[in-house]
């Protein structure tokens, strides 16, 4: 009998797949909060129970030093990339990106969902949009970073908008991390939640403000110099500091004395005519010695010139 013999198979596969899904998903749910709250769990570190992180991100997988650009496939649509594309139950720990300008716009599809359950621009993604805020999700020293747990039983696809080609500085270098925690397969974890609960909030809350009492969050108060006339062959200390810190970001104008009786060549000139020097810990030789729009153009993540080169509008900033 072929057709019984069909239905009994059929019946036998279908009892065997609930039997798979119920090992899957055994025990009470584990709700996202929970993951939240190991955010200032410091003795779980010295647990055997935790399984660790994997990180996948952008490095170059022939082992050069290309680790940018590295996607694990195309998007679900035109224009678009996979960043990765995970299998639960897990939880991405973290979240670190750099390389694409603010506005760019990143989804996470959860369980298989059709529609994004969590899109949105880098910059509200990272910082501005709850539970992504500081200090658990923020921007800093040009990169994003976010520690809220990214909870998923089934599976978890973050994709964002293929990296853009710059008009002045060419194809741009996305740059990824995410450190990946793999659950037991028997683990009944809570997806993280579209809309969070009064619980979830008061959580939430709770960790950020043990992190913000915690962590000592530098301060960069910006400084500006008066301008500085350079007579020709003459060295001039533009700015100085004699405490530690980090100069994450700085600027520099340089003007003709004269502009008007210079000419656009002579403009282009004075990029290598001038010469930037950086001395540290008051020692007398520099650590930099490059010519000025040398340092600049091969350093655009670091810092920026101000400058009115021919091929730019006057008040544009590289």
């Amino acid at each position: 009998m072929p057709g019984f013999k069909t239905s009994l198979l059929l019946l036998i596969s279908a009892a065997t797949l609930l039997s798979a899904c119920s090992q899957r998903a055994s025990g009470p749910e584990r709700p996202w909060r929970d993951f939240v709250g190991d955010l200032t769990n410091t003795t779980r570190l010295l647990s055997h129970d935790t399984g660790g992180t994997v990180l996948r991100s952008t490095a170059d997988p022939t082992g050069g030093n290309d680790d940018f650009n590295q996607f694990q496939g195309p998007g679900t649509e035109s224009g678009w990339v996979t960043l990765a594309d995970l299998k639960g139950p897990g939880v991405v720990r973290r979240f670190w990106t750099t390389g694409v300008d603010p506005g760019h716009p990143f989804r996470l599809y959860f369980d298989g969902e059709k529609k994004p359950r969590v899109e949105g621009t880098i910059d509200e993604l990272f910082g501005e949009r709850p539970p992504f805020t500081p200090p658990l999700a923020r921007y800093m020293n040009l990169c994003w970073f976010s520690y809220i747990p990214l909870t998923y039983q089934h599976s978890l696809r973050i994709e964002a908008k293929a990296p853009p080609t710059h008009p002045f500085w060419g194809p741009r270098r996305f740059f990824f991390q995410l450190n990946v925690e793999t659950l037991p397969a028997d683990t009944n974890v809570q997806t993280f939640p579209a809309t969070m609960t009064d619980a979830d909030r008061a959580e939430w809350a709770r960790v950020a403000d043990v992190w913000t009492k915690s962590v000592e969050w530098p301060v960069m108060p910006s400084a500006h110099s008066e301008p500085v006339e350079i007579e020709p062959g003459a060295e001039t200390t533009v700015w100085q500091s004699t405490t530690p810190g980090v100069l994450p970001e700085w600027f520099i104008r340089v003007d003709p004395t004269d502009p008007t009786g210079w000419s656009i060549r002579e403009k282009e000139w004075l990029l290598q005519d001038v010469v930037l020097r950086i001395r540290y810990d008051q020692r007398p030789a520099p650590s930099v010695d490059v010519p000025l729009g040398d340092f600049f153009w091969k350093r655009l993540a670091s810092s920026r010139l101000r400058f009115t080169p021919p091929w730019r509008e006057p008040d544009d900033v590289s």
